[in-house]
């Protein structure tokens, strides 16, 4: 049997979110008006208090100009 694939915690999720706002130079401020939401909820999202539903982590791609595939992607590299 086929294990199933590692399940990426929301601190790995808010950690590729940080990494990306970080290397685009936004403020935590900036992305949060570009996804249409507060800033401390994405701060909680960041922090991995919060686990975003799949309509707020579309929200913070389109506003971070990459698709899932590549938050998911950088979450993986994250520790758990």
């Amino acid at each position: 049997m086929v294990p199933p694939p590692p399940q990426t915690t929301p601190a790995q999720f808010g950690a590729a979110v940080r990494v990306l706002r970080e290397s685009q130079q936004l403020t935590i401020e900036d992305l949060a008006g570009d996804a249409k939401m507060h800033w401390t909820y994405l701060s909680g999202i960041e922090n991995g208090k919060r686990n975003p539903s799949w309509v707020v982590a579309t929200k913070l791609s389109v506003a971070l100009g990459v698709d899932l595939g590549e938050i998911a992607r950088i979450a993986d590299l994250q520790e758990p």
